[in-house]
């Protein structure tokens, strides 16, 4: 190889390396959205609908892949509310002792976290199962603080709860609550 020729593979090497290395430090790469957190929120709402369109069995399905992806992120607030869901769901197929086991959960949960805004919807749950259990005055105790919630829809759950009771009860003041 000539001098000249040399000079020119060298220029050209160059001329390749310091293209490859542009092209590579473009800028920053798009980076896909964080699935770790969306995921889990959007099997929830899944399963909510799936609640509300009576598809039970989908929604426990889908509540306990919530959960699971909850709890690999550890997000006490997904991790209760999934339970309470679960809870819910469980009671709509008559499977009391599984729905106990979840709202057992999820109240330990609410608490040692201090997760305030559930306690409302966990004491709705309750009544419920203390109702389908035949437990009347445990039910009726555990509307008692929802009865005076500030939420409107929890206040309506809680007065049609407590009128659920006083109708199967056949309570003197049935009509009241009604």
């Amino acid at each position: 190889m000539t001098m000249n020729q040399k000079k020119n593979f060298t220029a050209l090497t160059l001329s390749l390396v310091l293209t490859s290395l542009s092209a590579c430090s473009g800028g920053p790469a798009e980076k896909p959205p964080l699935q770790s957190i969306s995921s889990p929120a959007l099997l929830l709402d899944q399963g909510i609908q799936k609640y509300n369109n009576n598809d039970y069995h989908r929604s426990i399905s889908l509540f306990e892949k919530a959960l699971l992806q909850y709890r690999s992120i550890d997000n006490p607030q997904g991790i209760a509310q999934c339970t309470l869901n679960l809870s819910k769901s469980y009671m709509a197929v008559n499977n009391n002792e599984l729905a106990s086991h979840y709202l057992d959960k999820a109240g330990s949960l609410i608490k040692q976290e201090g997760l305030d805004e559930l306690n409302e919807h966990l004491q709705l749950l309750s009544s419920s199962l203390a109702i389908n259990e035949g437990r009347f005055d445990d039910a009726k105790n555990r509307l008692n603080t929802v009865l005076n919630s500030k939420k409107s829809d929890r206040k309506l759950a809680a007065l049609k709860t407590r009128t659920r009771i006083a109708f199967i009860k056949n309570d003197s003041d049935k009509l009241s609550w009604l």
